[in-house]
């Protein structure tokens, strides 16, 4: 059980903060309420309910410290009526996850062959991404499934005569032009998301850490893969361009699965990143990606034996 004397600071902080207008995030809390952050990233309820709150989710123990205003305005009145949907509306997605996962997970119970792998995974991988369509949820994973779902719908229509791994893929996706700090806690907060208890930990199969410069081609990569162990294949799709980050990663990916991790460099250059970037973006926003790219570039610190992979992968 979490100390009563910190969950109460750290909620005070939160209110102090939600009262000031702050962005929250875990690291901002943490400092702020001068707690460490592995503690409010603990797997004790009391933590986890910490961390839904600072996302957004309303509680009773957030006492919001009056502060002497000039007047609210409409417009502040209005964005403070858009948090709350956007916070009702994650509360409404962590739910979709959880059905999601409990779907799967009597899938790998009691699927063993083919034939119900291709009577029933596609429908339900089809229906999850209609249901993240409808809850707003972010159009790239939006379109990953969907690439999943025609993925099966293919090897449906192939038809082999031997029973098939049953497999299916997860994603997180990393910030690319945010600090470190940002980049991790967002890895941390997506990990608890996507593989949110142990038993979902037990079935992950085998996992591919992406890295290489903005617009390389990782998502796509991730997509089109097919990985031939069953279970979970989870993808980190991220620049991670230095060996700390890397490491910091698998390490971190090693206390909650014995499954091999790989790291997959995507080796496109800087060139080509820049001129994928300028078929998407045009005047001001090009030349800040050019620069985002060129920065990553200068910086990158190239995938070595010495890190803790269980392979590397050269695409």
């Amino acid at each position: 059980m979490a100390n009563r004397d910190l969950l109460d600071r750290v909620y005070a902080c939160i209110g102090t903060m939600r009262s000031r207008g702050d962005k929250l995030n875990v690291e901002k809390v943490a400092m702020t309420a001068g707690v460490a952050r592995a503690t409010l990233y603990l797997p004790d309820p009391d933590w986890r309910e910490v961390r839904a709150v600072i996302k957004g989710k309303t509680s009773s123990r957030v006492k919001l410290v009056e502060i002497e205003l000039a007047g609210a305005s409409k417009v502040q009145r209005k964005v403070a009526e858009l948090k709350e949907r956007v916070a009702n509306a994650e509360g409404e997605l962590q739910a979709l996850r959880r059905d999601a996962e409990k779907i799967y997970r009597k899938l790998v119970d009691q699927l063993q062959y083919y034939v119900a792998l291709a009577a029933e995974t596609p429908a339900k991988t089809a229906n999850r991404a209609k249901q993240l369509k409808e809850s707003g949820h972010d159009k790239q994973e939006i379109k990953q499934l969907r690439a999943e779902v025609a993925l099966l719908q293919q090897q449906v229509r192939n038809g082999p005569t031997e029973p098939a791994a049953l497999t299916t893929k997860r994603y997180i996706t990393l910030p690319a032009s945010s600090s470190w700090a940002d980049t991790l806690a967002s890895f941390m907060d997506q990990l608890a998301e996507v593989i949110p208890d142990e038993p979902v930990a037990k079935t992950i199969g085998a996992v591919y850490v992406l890295c290489g410069l903005p617009k390389a081609g990782k998502t796509t990569w991730a997509t089109e893969h097919k990985s031939q162990v069953p279970g979970i294949a989870l993808y980190i799709d991220g620049v991670v361009h230095t060996a700390e980050q890397r490491r910091f990663i698998a390490d971190r990916l090693r206390k909650i699965t014995n499954a091999p991790i790989h790291c997959v460099r995507v080796r496109a250059d800087g060139p080509t990143c820049v001129t994928r970037s300028g078929r998407r973006h045009h005047g001001a926003a090009h030349i800040e990606a050019q620069h985002a790219i060129e920065m990553v570039a200068a910086e990158f610190e190239e995938v070595s034996l010495t890190e803790p992979f269980n392979s590397i992968v050269l695409a």
